[in-house]
């Protein structure tokens, strides 16, 4: 949860806008470590991660071309395998114990992360419509 406040400089006036942002997500991982001896193993997983974020409206204020952001919710679920091996190296009381870690993944959803904006001085232009990732221009607090 939070707010994203937008600053872009322009040759004329500084553009600001502020949306409030309410996000969540819940995800499940399941796997088994195989050992490969005393300090490795192998661990295959499958897991799977839902991710919302509701997107209130905004409207930049100054600049040459204010940007209206519309209000929506942004849903992502994303599917994985992957596989993960260590092992443990002593060093003489010592343990180091390097892990290498793959993954594949697939989205659905709106797996780009995209929030719509258009220009405020014509919301309803059919060619105005922009979808940028949700983090484009914006910064925390």
């Amino acid at each position: 949860m939070g707010t994203a406040r937008t600053n872009l400089l322009t040759p004329t006036t500084p553009a600001i806008g502020k949306r409030d942002i309410n996000s969540w997500s819940l995800g499940a991982q399941a796997g088994y470590a195989v050992p490969l001896g005393k300090d490795a193993s192998l661990t295959p997983h499958i897991g799977i991660r839902h991710t919302s974020a509701k997107l209130k409206g905004f409207t930049e204020m100054g600049g040459p071309t204010p940007l209206l952001g519309l209000s929506q919710t942004v849903d992502r679920t994303r599917f994985y395998a992957g596989l993960e091996a260590k092992a443990g190296i002593d060093l003489g009381g010592l343990t180091l114990t390097p892990r290498l870690y793959g993954r594949i993944a697939r989205d659905s959803g709106d797996a780009s992360g995209t929030a719509d904006l258009v220009f405020a001085s014509a919301p309803t232009a059919p060619s105005c419509k922009r979808s940028v990732p949700v983090s484009a221009r914006q910064s925390p607090n």
